[in-house]
């Protein structure tokens, strides 16, 4: 299957956040704390929160969400990777792999797809047909299928009685040793294992990677990169950047 890209991030991960309805809207003062139900979830974690969100009009089961048995929410979710170290976030919007993605996440690479005759930074693009797409290099689709929490496996295989030293070096041991189980040799999946909570816990998780990564659609850079970086992180925002 064909993979397709517009631009970057529509959806990040899996983040949910207050929710209201029509009859009840929830205000909450700068010196309230956050509610408990409301910021970024693990995925694994959206199970066991998924009661407090079914009292917020959602209707989707847990395995709706997140399913690693089975295809499910968390699926239509990529990571999207720009060699060397950029990235972003979009979203399935097709069953053909049509992904929708904000505009500034594809910039490097419209800019690298355009030329002296043919400036689509400047002027937009669109690929009326499949083979009028552009390949755009050095960019990768990370799709999530598995997400886990891998804390009492590092803590089982780590003496406490160990210098600081030695036990981030067995951490990194620990942790190259789980990568190569289930990385199982397979070279269109990824396996990282990441910390979080200042090393207090670890999460592994899989990614099948995709390499064909084409540019399908993309705004103006009037309209895609309206108002600038400042505008990107400001709210309302008055740019099209998709």
């Amino acid at each position: 299957m064909k993979f397709r890209i517009t631009g970057s991030l529509l959806s990040a991960l899996l983040i949910f956040t207050s929710c209201s309805t029509q009859r009840e809207v929830a205000i909450f003062s700068p010196n309230e704390p956050t509610p408990d139900h409301s910021g970024m979830w693990l995925m694994p974690q959206l199970t066991d929160i998924h009661t407090t969100f079914s009292n917020s009009s959602i209707n989707l089961r847990p395995n709706d969400i997140y399913n690693p048995e089975n295809a499910s929410i968390h699926n239509s979710i990529v990571r999207i990777n720009i060699e060397p170290n950029g990235g972003g976030t979009g979203s399935f919007v097709s069953p053909n792999g049509l992904i929708l993605t904000n505009h500034h996440v594809a910039y490097d690479g419209i800019a690298t797809a355009s030329g002296l005759e043919n400036n689509f930074l400047q002027s937009g693009f669109y690929a009326e047909k499949p083979d009028e797409e552009i390949p755009l290099a050095g960019y990768t689709l990370h799709i999530p299928i598995l997400q886990k929490d891998v804390t009492n496996e590092f803590n089982n295989r780590i003496p406490d009685h160990l210098p600081y030293r030695n036990k981030a070096q067995l951490r990194e041991q620990v942790r190259q040793e789980m990568i190569e189980h289930h990385q199982t040799n397979n070279p269109d999946l990824l396996v990282e294992v990441s910390e979080i909570l200042s090393g207090n816990r670890f999460i592994l998780s899989t990614y099948k990677v995709v390499r064909d990564v084409r540019l399908v659609y993309a705004p103006e850079e009037a309209i895609g990169k309206f108002g600038g970086d400042i505008d990107n992180w400001m709210w309302p925002r008055h740019t099209g950047d998709y």
